[in-house]
């Protein structure tokens, strides 16, 4: 929340004066309806007497009693409406009265109330003679990291943060707060006796509030603030911002907080933080003002604005019509040029707009979301003082406004993409109810700010309008189609209001001057936040843990971290609608989208619906890309209600998802019972999977793709070859692979051709895939039963295509060859721990090419797509294209799909030589720019070095150990090391 004028903020969390409270009370917040929560009786195990405010919407007045027994004339309500929720969602049931004193009751900890974006609690008739503490306390057991934010309200502010959730943050590692509160300091409360709580969210996807403890203090006790220091620097960037510091004397002051002003808002604004943004230049004098009543202590120092070159349109929104409001004529009493905007209907053609010098410009504003334009004698502002208000201080301007009351969106086209933009916005309108509003200005990134627009306290004086308070928003930059979004969103009370504003721009903008290489952001909706699992410790949670685990353990040379950002029932219009706020500024290299047509519309919905996902899910990557995020898709998965129609439509658009040119992850395959609707034991509810359905999502994803996407792998494409010829060493397998930890389901599939009998193409767990006596395909299953199949001759010299499916839930086993089953079986109990490919096998020549092994079990369908030689990538682990051209003497082929696994080889040189002379290798440096020397750690001289690319390509040699791989892209390289008669294999990194 960004404000110029007059907010009192205090920060605290245990701040305690020496006097002890008159009374105190106590308030349990939270459903009671026996299910969800229960009401605190009274008297407690402690003799102490509780309130409950029961009702999460609104409407209900709780009349408090002390924690004595003795009434009073306080009274506490929701102002702005929340939801309720508890004991089966995490809740704290088992409080510890060592942690938490008097307020350990489980009563009062195992329920809550909750929101996804603003609540408040007003507690009044309360005696403005006296200060309140308050102790606010909220707990919900869940691994995401939660934190909410309260603003607590009177005739001075206190503002603080408090974790409810997340691993192991309470007393002995538990996943939810057992042992904290917010505490404030000592407040007043307003002049008409009012303590306003504003809960909202700081991190996460869910704030609380569960419990609220209320001490009351007489009066006394204040030691007196005797001076303040300022400190901050100059502004010479353009749109450059300064954190300005207040050093408050003495130490321990009871009000040791300041309020922020600035004399010149033409030049720079001040926010409650103290964070001064440039407008122009010009000097300000940027003061400080104790919170304490009654004193006048209070310091100021010049600070000087230089180097603002950019430019600026005004905007007023409102009526012009005489009766509700009038345009605002150019130029200005301050000089400068506006834009008139009266109707912000979506019918509105156009405005070309100029800018605040009067020059014209690119730009044009239009309604992309309908508001209602209103103002004069409804409430507008008459008499704007400018210099709270600056160059939005005029009263054409002011006295009328566009409402809405939900949201409505404006935009601007024909910016630069390659420059950012700052809003500055006034909304107002004098009423009595309060009303809130949020302000986002929305491009490739975002910036999202509120402010109370009207009812008591927001403004000067007795002012029930805001009369003071601008919006400004951080530096945001437009989309790649040169548009930006200001979206007018109502956050409390009946509407939000956007009466005029001001759009700079400024060169040399960027929105991640360093981006976290290492941070990955899943960003999806309830199942990708983990609903259905316990704690919603779903898939990516796992996934998580997985990460770290190869970190610890080596597997992994990356610290991978990870947040998950997925809000429940979003869709694509809602992630993008939160893309550059939520996602954008957290400036990291990765993000995982976890969508599904389900909450698109899909159900009982059309192909319309179809096309909305499509369209808006090349949107979504596209602004990845643009500002350098790796996009990973996670497809579509079932649903406990689809129809026929619905699983046709979610199967088309998980095979588009698998043929785009991004890592994507096949979570269907697993999950799904054959008609789109989830296995019976993998269900939580319609719409969510348990936490063994979590499992196989998890299983799905490749565990080394991130690490392959950090080292530059690109995406795989399908590779004509004429396939790799396999010599014959008696009974050793030829080929193999060692699937990467965590794997579940599967598809391996192979093309091969012989004129040979009684040849082993594959085994896998004692299950054996062979051509016997006969040329046709045989199958020995783990128990030692041969696998009744019909399958035709094999051994004609032609290539065929065998795809071997597995299922590990309900064991089923299929097989397919040459895009027809031969053979489907359940109830199959596969240890899956390596796949051998082309063991012992006859004399005849055996040709192998198309090697390709997924984490999840292909459909029909995708097999009929993949027989047609489209490549599918969804959650595939290995791609290799097997030719002559693959390596033949280092030990592996190489391996395409964007994974750091190998396909091994059985070669002339023993595996146990090859891996012996490798561990005494060096390379330095790894990674590299490009020069890199190979030594032999006991000194011994190194012949040559051979170098692969990841299809298995010769693209370096040189002889000695002393490489030049500057002319070669960034990626991933095996080097086949030849020291004497021995050879060893490497990998390094091209930068």
């Amino acid at each position: 929340m960004r404000l110029v004028h007059l907010l009192f903020l205090l920060f605290a969390s245990g701040f305690l004066l020496a006097q002890d409270p008159v009374q105190s009370f106590y308030l349990d917040l939270g459903p009671n309806d026996g299910t969800n929560g229960n009401a605190t009786a009274s008297p407690d195990a402690n003799g102490n007497t509780w309130n409950n405010l029961t009702l999460p919407a609104g409407g209900e007045t709780v009349t408090l009693v002390n924690t004595a027994g003795t009434a009073s004339n306080y009274r506490v309500s929701l102002t702005t409406g929340m939801r309720g929720n508890g004991i089966n969602h995490g809740g704290l049931l088992a409080p510890d009265a060592s942690l938490l004193g008097d307020l350990a009751i489980a009563t009062a900890t195992q329920d809550y109330f909750f929101t996804t974006t603003t609540g408040s609690v007003r507690i009044a008739g309360l005696d403005p003679a006296r200060t309140y503490r308050l102790g606010l306390f909220a707990s919900r057991v869940n691994a995401e990291t939660r934190i909410t934010r309260y603003v607590v309200t009177g005739a001075t502010t206190a503002e603080g943060e408090l974790q409810s959730s997340g691993v192991g943050i309470g007393d002995g590692g538990y996943n939810g707060n057992n042992n904290s509160l917010y505490t404030t300091p000592e407040l007043s409360p307003s002049a008409d006796g009012n303590i306003d709580v504003e809960v909202s969210l700081a991190a996460g996807s869910f704030a609380y509030l569960g419990m609220l403890r209320l001490e009351e203090f007489g009066a006394g006790g204040t030691v007196d603030v005797t001076s303040i220091s300022i400190g901050g620097e100059d502004i010479t960037e353009a749109g450059g911002t300064r954190q300005m510091t207040a050093t408050v004397l003495p130490a321990n002051a009871t009000f040791p907080s300041v309020s922020w002003s600035v004399d010149n808002p033409f030049v720079a604004i001040i926010d409650e933080n103290g964070v001064l943004t440039a407008l122009a230049d010009g000097t300000v004098n940027v003061t400080a003002s104790s919170n304490q009543p009654g004193t006048r202590v209070r310091a100021q120092k010049l600070v000087t604005v230089s180097g603002q070159n950019g430019r600026s349109i005004l905007v007023d929104c409102g009526p012009d019509n005489g009766t509700q409001g009038n345009a605002t004529p150019s130029p200005d009493a301050f000089g400068n040029t506006w834009n008139n905007y009266s109707n912000p209907n979506r019918s509105t053609p156009p405005l070309a707009l100029v800018d605040a010098a009067g020059n014209a410009t690119t730009w044009r504003l239009t309604t992309t979301q309908a508001m209602t334009a209103r103002g004069l004698g409804r409430g507008g502002l008459e008499t704007p003082p400018d210099t709270l208000l600056g160059n939005l201080g005029v009263a054409t301007a002011t006295q009328d406004y566009f409402f809405a009351t939900s949201f409505g969106t404006l935009t601007i086209s024909g910016l630069d993409p390659q420059r950012g933009y700052r809003l500055l916005a006034f909304g107002h309108r004098q009423d009595d109810e309060i009303q809130q509003s949020t302000y986002e200005l929305g491009g490739l990134n975002g910036a999202r700010t509120q402010v109370q627009t009207s009812g008591p306290g927001s403004g000067l004086g007795t002012a029930n309008g805001n009369d003071n308070t601008l919006v400004v928003t951080d530096l945001v930059q437009p989309l790649p189609d040169s548009t930006l979004t200001i979206t007018v969103r109502r956050t409390a009370g009946s509407s939000a209001y956007l009466n005029a504003f001001q759009l700079f721009e400024y060169e040399g903008f960027e929105i991640c001057p360093e981006q976290d290489e290492e941070l990955i952001v899943f960003m999806g909706s309830s199942v990708a936040r983990g609903q259905g699992a316990p704690g919603d410790r779903g898939y990516a949670f796992q996934y998580t843990q997985l990460l770290e685990d190869r970190f610890q353990t080596g597997a992994s040379d990356i610290d991978w971290t990870v947040n998950n950002v997925s809000v429940g029932g979003d869709n694509t219009p809602r992630i993008l609608a939160r893309f550059g706020t939520d996602l954008v500024d957290q400036c990291g290299r990765y993000v995982v989208i976890g969508l599904s047509l389900a909450n698109e519309g899909i159900r009982n919905g059309d192909q319309r619906i179809f096309d909305q996902f499509q369209t808006n899910m090349l949107e979504i990557i596209a602004r990845s890309r643009a500002v350098g995020l790796q996009p990973v898709i996670v497809s579509n998965y079932p649903r406990g209600d689809y129809d026929a129609q619905d699983y046709a439509f979610i199967q088309e658009m998980n095979r588009w998802i698998y043929r785009l040119d991004l890592p994507s992850v096949n979570v269907l395959g697993a999950v799904d019972d054959g008609t789109g609707r989830w296995i019976a034991q993998l269900q939580d509810d319609v719409g969510h999977p348990n936490l063994a359905g979590h499992e196989e999502f998890f299983s799905a994803f490749p565990p080394s793709l991130f690490d392959a996407l950090a080292a530059g792998k690109p995406v795989p494409d399908y590779v004509e070859t004429e396939g790799l010829r396999i010599n014959r060493f008696g009974n050793e397998r030829q080929l193999s692979i060692t699937p990467e930890e965590g794997l579940r389901s599967f598809s391996l599939s192979l093309d091969f051709r012989t004129d040979g009998t009684d040849t082993d193409l594959l085994e896998v767990g004692g299950l054996r895939v062979s051509i016997d006596d006969r040329g046709a395909l045989s199958m020995l299953l783990p128990n030692g039963q041969n696998a009744p199949l019909v399958s035709p001759l094999v051994n004609d010299v032609e290539w065929h295509r065998m795809v071997l499916t597995y299922r590990a839930v309900g064991g089923e086993l299929r097989l397919n060859v040459d895009g027809n089953g031969v053979s489907d079986l359940p109830n199959v109990a596969l240890n899956v721990d390596d796949f051998r490919i082309a063991g012992n096998s006859g004399d005849a020549p055996l040709w192998l090419r198309n090697l390709l092994l997924y984490r999840a079990n292909l459909n029909p369908g995708d097999i009929d797509l993949w027989n047609q030689d489209s490549l599918l990538r969804g959650s595939l682990e290995v791609y290799a294209p097997l030719s002559g051209e693959s390596i033949t003497d280092g030990g592996e082929y190489g391996n395409l799909a964007q994974t750091l696994n190998i396909v091994a080889g059985n070669f002339t040189v023993s595996s146990r030589e090859t891996d012996v002379l490798a561990e005494q290798l060096t390379l330095s440096p790894n990674p590299t720019d490009g020069r890199i020397r190979v030594r032999h750690t006991a000194g011994e001289r190194v012949a040559g070095v051979t170098v692969y690319d990841a299809r298995g390509r010769v693209v370096l040699w040189a002889a000695g150990g002393d490489l030049d791989a500057s002319a070669l892209p960034g990626g991933v390289y095996t080097a086949r090391v030849l020291v004497g008669d021995r050879t060893g294999v490497v990998r390094f990194v091209r930068r």
